[in-house]
């Protein structure tokens, strides 16, 4: 089993609820005009994601301390869970309908 995670030491909202996705298949990633990104997986994540498809999450410098590099790397993670078909879960705060991504975790 190949685990990355991309972390933060802090959060933006102390409160907030981190829920993990459970394992799921990546069907498409989108980068957004402001440097994120959203991913986009086969079964819904949470009927509260709903800003773009209660099967995605956001990714985006300063949510969730996510840094540019962590976007980055979150990119670089999804896009090859995305071309080899291995599965992610992804830890995401589920108060937002953005449901803002923290870690991403990467299965085989």
């Amino acid at each position: 089993m190949l685990i990355i995670c991309f972390s933060t030491m802090h959060s933006n909202a102390e409160n907030a609820a981190a829920t993990w996705t459970g394992l799921k298949n990546l069907v498409s990633v989108q980068v957004v005009q402001n440097g994120g990104l959203v991913i986009f997986f086969d079964s819904e994540v949470n009927s509260v994601c709903t800003k773009a498809s209660t099967k995605s999450v956001y990714i985006m410098s300063g949510y969730q301390s996510v840094t540019i590099d962590g976007v980055k790397s979150f990119l670089f993670t999804s896009l090859t869970a995305l071309s080899t078909g291995i599965q992610v879960t992804v830890l995401y705060d589920d108060t937002t309908s953005h449901c803002w991504g923290k870690y991403l975790e990467i299965f085989k």
